[in-house]
Formats: structure tokens, sequence, C-alpha cells
């Protein structure tokens, strides 16, 4: 499932402003060679990724590096797995969990129909259309991340 940061370019520039002296990079791993994703991988520090399997590659990173998990609304009522394996890990973890505005999801509605009905959980459609959304952080969002990498480069 491929979901994307749509305000990417307003993430970097906040980011870029806040850690001048940081070499700040976005990749989207969809076109790059595996080969490529890992020579990036082994360079950072921080990997910052919205829930999914792209974040196996935090298995690369350095001992003591910062991955701050993205997870998209409601997503976070049953996934544990990347921070079950960062604590199998010296990575330091943490999940940011987006509210309901932030979230795109590809078929509108289903939100709606989720929240009336919790238990829909378990029906097919209605799992794939909660994997199945973009993001777009606002600058309460943005700011908060900000405040954890802040946090994080001071340890």
């Amino acid at each position: 499932t491929h979901r994307s940061i749509l305000n990417y370019d307003q993430i970097m520039l906040a980011f870029k402003s806040n850690f001048p002296d940081l070499n700040i990079i976005y990749a989207d791993f969809t076109n790059i060679s595996l080969y490529n994703q890992i020579k990036i991988v082994l360079k950072t520090d921080i990997l910052i990724t919205v829930h999914g399997s792209a974040e196996t590659h935090m298995l690369l990173l350095n001992d003591n590096s910062l991955t701050i998990e993205i997870m998209p609304y409601l997503l976070e009522t049953f996934l544990n797995l990347y921070r079950d394996i960062a604590n199998l890990t010296k990575l330091q973890f943490i999940e940011f969990h987006t509210n309901k505005w932030s979230c795109f999801p590809k078929r509108r509605g289903w939100v709606t129909e989720y929240e009336s009905n919790p238990k829909s959980i378990c029906n097919g459609k209605f799992r794939s259309n909660l994997r199945n959304q973009n993001i777009a952080l606002n600058d309460t969002e943005i700011d908060l991340i900000l405040k954890l990498i802040k946090n994080h480069i001071r340890y």
C-alpha cells in the first residue's frame, strides 16, 4: 500500500529552516532501487516515515538513531509492529498520530461509516481504506515533529 505525504515540500522547508546545519533529504523510495535506498538509509540519523513497509529500513539505522512513525488516522488502533521492532534494537522510536483532518483516504465516506460502527474493521474493504490514506500535516503537527527532533538532537 502506498501512502504519501501530500505537503512534503512545506515540511521540508520547515525542517531546513529549523535545522540549517543538518543534511535533510526527502526520498520517496517508490522509484529508487533497493541498493540506493540502502545507501540513503545508512547515512540517516532521523528517519521519518508514514506507517508502512518502508519502515523496515529502520533495521539499517545506526544505534541511537531516531525513527518517527507517522500514523494515519485510526490506524493506530491495532498496529504496533514497528514499535515492537524498535524495542528490540537500540533505536529511539516515536509514534506520531495524525488527526482526522490531516488524512485523506482514497475513498471518501468510509471514516464516518467506521466511526459509527467500529466492528466494521473486520470487513476487508474497511481495512483497505484504513491503510490507503494520504497525509497532509498541518502547522501544529509539523511543529510537534520539529520539537520531537529537537529533543532527540539534544539527547
